[in-house]
């Protein structure tokens, strides 16, 4: 029975990671996932023979202070309705580190599979919406499918949390085939034309932000391999090969270009720059952070009150689209806002435990993840959606608590057989 329960497992976690991409309303398959995901490692109780690692109870308890946040600060909230929203939305930050510590750990060659299935989920989207906006090109002769959200709503996805769905995998693929140039003809082929698809796709999509993610993310593992490098002339110029290639390919497009000079300007023409808009809302930000620093608004209040802010001080910018409502575009703020300073540091100090651990652990796929991550909320909300919460909930949980580096499997099996009855 261990046995079935633990392939199940295993097929539960693959086909979360393959609906991941697909966010259609009336499609819930990664939804019944997580449910038969949390059902299956319930039953791992019946038949576990020791206790739980203190290590793993620690980390999944600091993992569940990010769904710990809104519950704590529901009390205080007006809006309840959006409270209690807010907080079953979150709800996979709880059930995702539950379900890997329930479960028997996956081997190096299982987390990796896991891994790549998200990879290949994502190329999929990738090729899919690429292949209507194409075809929306021949119809009607209209280019705009190409880019931004009108490309990523043709499978139900926010572009922001399309490109970091990208900008991951191009992490992953660059990771798991460090050694590229010794694999076959066939699957370098493979690789590069999943490689140029993602980087292609996060470029039509304006990830601006993605892109520096990447940039970054690639810096920092090519300076953790540097040290261990036994030749490491091949390494700098590996970094700055495929760093040159990212940077000369992103403005390329005339399209991109102009997104990132409304980075750096308040007014382009007749059109409001982004740096206008993040502008304002960041003001609104910081003067309801001001105005509640301990307590917050309350979960469900934080974007009622920056509706009312930005209506408040004129922000014509914010308010002119009827249906259109901004947050605080930084995740950072927008649990500052909800629970003051105290949500702010609990928070952070879940964040903080997975990199210290990734660190220590010398874990580095699951270092780079936390990087793109935190990079990333910076300048978006991530976790008020539930492609971010999904994201980090699911990937924090994996990475940490499994491995993507080969070992015996022998080994693992010893382990599962001391905690596990057959």
């Amino acid at each position: 029975m261990f046995r079935v329960l633990r392939k199940l497992h295993y097929l539960f976690l693959i086909g979360f990671v393959l609906s991941m991409p697909f966010n259609y309303s009336h499609i819930k398959i990664n939804s019944f996932c997580i449910i038969l995901l949390t059902a299956n490692s319930l039953l791992f109780i019946f038949f576990r023979k020791e206790p739980f690692e203190k290590n793993k109870l620690f980390l999944a308890t600091a993992f569940a202070l990010m769904f710990a946040v809104p519950v704590l600060f529901l009390f205080n909230t007006d809006n309840f309705s959006q409270g209690v929203f807010d907080v079953q939305k979150k709800l996979s930050l709880l059930l995702f580190p539950i379900i890997m510590v329930l479960a028997p750990p996956l081997t190096a060659k299982e987390t990796r599979t896991i891994a790549l299935s998200f990879v290949t989920a994502c190329v999929c989207i990738a090729l899919y919406c690429l292949g209507l906006a194409s075809w929306q090109w021949l119809l009607q002769g209209n280019a705009t499918f190409f880019f931004r959200h009108d490309l990523s709503m043709l499978v139900g996805m926010h572009a922001t949390y399309l490109s970091l769905y990208y900008c991951f995998s191009i992490v992953l693929l660059v990771f798991l085939y460090q050694d590229f140039l010794q694999v076959s003809l066939k699957k370098k082929l493979t690789l590069g034309l999943a490689f140029a698809v993602l980087l292609l796709s996060i470029l039509l999509l304006g990830g601006r932000m993605q892109i520096f993610v990447l940039l970054v993310g690639m810096l920092i593992y090519f300076a953790v391999n540097l040290k261990k490098s036994g030749n490491k002339l091949n390494t700098i110029l590996k970094a700055f090969g495929l760093i040159a290639l990212v940077l000369g390919l992103t403005f390329v497009f005339p399209n991109n270009r102009e997104k990132f000079k409304e980075a750096f300007n308040y007014n382009i023409g007749n059109r409001w720059g982004e740096q206008q808009i993040r502008g304002s809302i960041w003001d609104c930000s910081f003067q309801l952070i001001k105005a509640y620093p301990l307590t917050g608004v309350g979960t469900g209040d934080v974007q009622d009150e920056l509706q009312k802010c930005y209506v408040d001080n004129e922000y014509t910018s914010l308010t002119y689209w009827e249906n259109v409502r901004f947050n605080a575009h930084n995740q950072f703020l927008e649990v500052t806002i909800a629970g003051g300073l105290i949500a702010l540091l609990l928070f952070t100090a879940s964040l903080s435990v997975s990199l210290i651990y990734a660190v220590k652990s010398n874990k580095k796929l699951y270092l780079l993840f936390i990087v793109v991550f935190a990079v990333s909320c910076l300048t978006e909300s991530l976790l008020e959606r539930q492609s971010g919460i999904a994201f980090w909930g699911f990937f924090n949980a994996l990475l940490c608590f499994n491995s993507t580096e080969d070992e015996s499997q022998s080994s693992v099996d010893d382990t599962q057989s001391r905690l596990f009855s057959a």
